[in-house]
């Protein structure tokens, strides 16, 4: 890790959209307070951040991920009529959003967006919505559910009970997600394969199910290490573990282990490393190989595109949310309306929910 933030800063952005030379009291990084000079004989940039107002950086840290998924971005200004037609309130905020951040506006927020999923999702607020992971799965789902082809003649199959019939769990659990298109699922949904021997009545029984992430539980990762990689946690998330098992066979409640593997992989794969309070760093890597987890595909290669950062590394009082984010002009990190171009290491922040792009 780098000592210090500011030494891996040549230079940052100020609301003007102004580059400024950024050499600041070397104890401030974990908010990253930047002071600005005067450089009004400095090049400009076009690099949009967005303003931060009610404390919305968790919002704001998500949403730069998204700009920068470029299939979504593309869709979105590809198909603009036709979003506005289908009149969905979150989808047209969305729209508005990317809009604005492609003409490289130097203010930009996301009020508009903001009042759209609250309106869309009432337990979005209720349920302390101010969290990056909370904005991303109500972003997801409800852009989803307006965007989604309408298929009125089909019936959802049950992919939810057990089968001892592997292809058939997974025809069933196509079927569901065939039908129930839209640019989210196509680019973010991958299906989990979950399989356990049961010990009562003998058989290997299946369950299927499409996910637009994946969701690692850091409270359960065991380490004495001050440093964790990436490449360490997804093992720890597909390594086989024991659960209760209620059997339709056998009738019985019994202890197994289930063993997770992929079965497809998406366009974009996102990892949310659910935690409240961490007590170690996570290194992630530019390029990562789910090879070891797919069994039907050969290439399982992603790169990084974007993260979500906070500061909520060891107790810290008062979270503040970031993103860092690959762009056509290099890595940059998002400080709201504050834009930095960056190296990879940031100290003071962990990843908290990571993009990755396949290729």
């Amino acid at each position: 890790m780098i000592d210090n933030i500011w030494a891996i800063f040549n230079f940052c952005y100020n609301q003007n959209g102004e580059v400024i030379d950024s050499k600041a009291n070397l104890n401030l990084y974990d908010t990253i307070p930047l002071l600005f000079i005067d450089t009004n004989d400095l090049e400009k940039k076009k690099i949009p951040g967005l303003s931060n107002f009610e404390c919305n950086c968790y919002l704001n840290s998500i949403l730069q991920c998204f700009y920068y998924c470029k299939d979504l971005t593309n869709y979105f200004i590809r198909n603009e009529y036709e979003i506005i037609k289908k009149g969905g309130k979150l989808s047209t905020a969305y729209l508005n959003l990317i809009l604005r951040l492609n003409k490289k506006k130097k203010y930009n927020d996301a009020k508009i967006l903001l009042n759209a999923l609250q309106d869309v999702s009432y337990n979005f607020f209720k349920k302390g919505g101010n969290d990056p992971k909370a904005a991303l799965f109500y972003l997801l789902e409800n852009l989803h559910n307006e965007l989604k082809e309408q298929n009125l003649n089909y019936k959802e199959e049950d992919i939810c009970c057990e089968d001892i019939d592997q292809e058939r769990v997974f025809q069933r659990c196509k079927n569901n997600e065939e039908n129930n298109k839209s640019i989210i699922s196509e680019l973010f949904n991958w299906c989990l394969l979950t399989k356990n021997e049961c010990k009562k009545c003998g058989n290997i029984h299946y369950m299927c199910e499409y996910q637009n992430n994946i969701l690692i539980a850091l409270n359960k990762y065991e380490t004495k290490e001050k440093n964790v990689k990436l490449d360490n946690l997804i093992k720890f998330y597909f390594k086989d573990a024991e659960k209760h098992f209620f059997c339709n066979f056998g009738k019985e409640v019994s202890k197994v282990k289930f063993h997770k593997e992929m079965i497809s992989l998406p366009q974009y794969l996102i990892i949310i490393l659910n935690r409240k309070i961490i007590q170690f760093n996570i290194q992630y890597e530019d390029l990562i190989d789910l090879s070891e987890y797919c069994v039907n595909e050969n290439n399982a290669k992603y790169k990084f595109i974007g993260a979500s950062l906070t500061n909520d590394y060891e107790d810290k009082e008062g979270t503040h949310a970031i993103s860092r984010c690959m762009t056509s002009d290099g890595s940059y990190i998002f400080n709201d309306l504050t834009t930095i171009k960056s190296c990879n290491n940031i100290n003071g922040y962990n990843p908290y929910i990571l993009f990755y792009k396949k290729i």
